[in-house]
């Protein structure tokens, strides 16, 4: 009975089973014979659910639409699959299909679902930190979206074209790019575009360190979004603001904007805005002194930057920690985090970064004593700096004085031939004795020259050299960008005749520097012209953050009167950028030139911040950063003294101070001697 029992048991079981398994096969054998729009239709609804179920539709849906030759409804799948990969954060997977879904598009014409193929590589591209792959699908997105006319998506495509350039440094394109969009959303009447567009502006131009023109920008976008409800641009600009903030040294509103935009963020789940945030506090932190708190706050942002593959962020915070390993003194693990940093920059192509990255081993080097290593960052920091702000705006700077100085080898070319034509006029009418005699004379005194001058011939190479740095000292890209920007404001916002006005002086001032920098000595009138158009433009450039006076002494003939070239500028450059950085009070500059014996006293006075303050404010990364302009002016000094045997040249720089001992700025003085011309 009991076997009986078990047998019935057994058979049922099998049953059961059996009927299962019938089931399944039905419902297989059901979903097999789905239409093909019903298996297309259903990948799509299961984008945001998950991946295996977009799978288990998308892939049959492929297989039948190869089999009938339907290529776009192919394209479509790959297109949900990759979605679905792309919002679980499987960029690799995501990025494998698009590349599936890029070689499909090929078949079939249709180029608005090229467009998005195209769309959608450029965004994964950018996530994953491969900024010039970005830039290539964003630019084939435009191109396609210029043809089909749809402005909108045209403009999209060119601000996401600026972001990329925004991350590569490229920081005049990516102006050009976002104002071309911005034409067109405001065409368009779209608010919340041009709200983030305007934002965009903002971030380049705080990146820059234009804070004023940042701050401008970011107005206009908040004076938009008044009337938008949008959490995540509302973390964005407390984040914005927080940045500004910090920069202006005002630090516990930093803290208060940060954790403001760091609370939104982690409201709506924005990963990649809290590690934003969480990178701003870390680094504000740094600033005021509290390292464990920040080393900590990065460890944070970095977790979260690994987990959402935000390479950029990473390459960033690496570096980060870098710097604050080095002010508490651990030069060997800031290197290990800076290899990590350059790593990642170089292959996403962060030059920023790498940019940074190459001061910091600069620093860290140094503090190990290893001043070889040292050196060799301090020359790619240089070369990698010029090659970041050696864009468009340089351009014509460049062609005018390419042009100048083919002019001149030009010149130089005709009047020597002209030379040799009269000299082998002269030479045929005289005899042979007299030019042998002249020739053996001039060999004598050419070897004698080449014996008792080769000190001399040196010290003038050297001093060569030193007017070559001189220019490019003076030619400062940073300031020529920033004051050709102050001048575009001026034209497009306030008032087309005088920024015309200071475009002639920003030209006047150009040609001064290039003809200055090849003479000795030129007429000190010229050189007043020089000081007063730099200072001019750079009044512009700070929105009249200072006032200035420059003052002759009546006893001086400033047109007879010749002095070496650009001795004053440098320092006068130091009262400006570093003097009256960050003061709350109106700076004032005294220029001043008198007689003395055999010499002129060139006086520069100033009521900025002093020397010792300055220099505090710039440690950190830029702590043995110095005026490269105001050495090659000292060691001018001492070369002028070395060639001319005189101890006519002379320099004293020194903090003025009042009765109590406070600062009150800084004084400087140069003598020179003079010629009568």
């Amino acid at each position: 009975m009991k076997f009986l029992h078990s047998y019935i048991l057994r058979r049922e079981v099998v049953l059961f089973l059996l009927l299962i398994f019938s089931y399944s096969i039905k419902a297989q054998k059901k979903q097999d014979e789905l239409p093909l729009d019903s298996l297309t239709l259903r990948a799509e609804i299961y984008i945001d659910i998950s991946v295996d179920s977009v799978l288990k539709y998308a892939l049959p849906a492929i297989k039948l639409a190869e089999q009938a030759g339907k290529f776009e409804v192919v394209s479509d799948n790959y297109m949900s699959i990759q979605k679905a990969y792309y919002q679980n954060n499987e960029m690799d997977s995501a990025m494998a299909y698009l590349q599936k879904g890029l070689t499909v598009s090929d078949r079939f014409d249709n180029d608005e679902k090229k467009s998005r193929v195209f769309h959608s590589l450029g965004i994964v591209y950018y996530k994953t930190g491969n900024l010039d792959s970005a830039l290539f699908y964003y630019q084939k997105e435009y191109e396609l979206e210029k043809q089909l006319g749809q402005l909108q998506k045209e403009a999209s495509a060119l601000g996401n074209m600026g972001m990329v350039y925004y991350r590569q440094s490229k920081y005049q394109k990516a102006i050009d790019t976002y104002f071309q969009c911005l034409k067109i959303f405001q065409e368009a009447d779209e608010d919340k575009k041009v709200m983030l567009t305007y934002n965009n502006i903002g971030n380049v131009y705080r990146y820059w360190e234009d804070y004023p023109k940042a701050l401008f920008y970011y107005k206009k976008a908040m004076e938009l979004a008044g009337g938008l409800d949008s959490k995540r641009f509302s973390g964005f600009m407390n984040n914005n603001l927080a940045i500004i903030y910090r920069k202006q040294l005002k630090f516990d509103s930093a803290i208060v904007y940060y954790n403001r935009a760091k609370g939104i963020y982690e409201e709506i789940n924005y990963q990649k805005g809290v590690a934003s945030a969480l990178t701003g506090l870390a680094i504000t932190y740094n600033k005021i002194g509290e390292f464990d708190k920040s080393y900590k706050i990065y460890l944070e942002a970095i977790e979260i930057q690994k987990k959402v593959s935000d390479r950029i962020g990473l390459a960033s915070n690496y570096g980060n920690l870098a710097i604050l390993l080095l002010d508490e003194e651990k030069p060997k693990e800031a290197i290990e985090y800076l290899k990590k940093s350059n790593s990642i920059a170089k292959a996403v192509g962060y030059r920023e970064v790498q940019k940074n990255n190459y001061e910091t081993f600069r620093d860290a080097y140094s503090m190990l004593g290893n001043y070889k290593k040292a050196l060799d960052y301090e020359l790619k920091f240089v070369a990698l700096k010029d090659s970041i702000y050696n864009i468009e705006k340089l351009k014509e700077i460049e062609d005018i004085q390419e042009k100048y100085q083919a002019e001149q080898k030009q010149h130089r070319i005709d009047i020597l031939n002209e030379q040799a034509r009269i000299n082998d006029v002269k030479l045929s009418r005289k005899n042979i004795v007299i030019v042998s005699l002249v020739m053996i004379a001039l060999l004598a005194l050419i070897i004698g020259w080449l014996i008792n001058h080769n000190n001399k011939t040196k010290a003038t190479r050297n001093f060569i050299v030193l007017e070559n740095k001189l220019l490019r000292s003076q030619m400062n890209p940073h300031f020529m960008f920033n004051s050709l920007n102050a001048i575009q404001t001026y034209i497009l916002m306030k008032n087309p005749l005088e920024g015309a006005s200071y475009l002639a002086k920003f030209a006047e001032l150009m040609r001064s520097i290039l003809y200055n920098s090849r003479e000795e000595f030129v007429p000190l009138e010229k050189e007043i012209t020089m000081i007063s158009n730099y200072l001019e433009l750079q009044q512009i450039r700070f929105n009249n953050l200072f006032s200035y006076s420059v003052d002759i002494d009546p006893d001086i003939k400033v047109k007879n009167t010749l002095i070496p070239p650009m001795l004053a500028q440098p320092f006068i450059e130091n009262a400006v950028e570093h003097g009256f950085k960050d003061i709350d009070y109106p700076g004032y500059l005294s220029v001043s030139f008198k007689p003395g014996k055999d010499s002129i006293l060139i006086r520069i006075e100033d009521n900025g911040v002093g020397v010792e303050r300055s220099k505090e404010q710039g440690r950190g990364k830029e702590k043995l950063h110095k005026s490269l302009a105001t050495v090659i002016s000292k060691e001018r000094l001492d070369l002028f003294n070395k060639r001319m045997k005189k101890g006519l040249f002379s320099l004293d720089i020194k903090q003025l101070e009042d009765e109590k001992g406070r600062i009150t700025g800084t004084e400087v003085r140069i003598k020179i001697p003079y010629r009568l011309g």
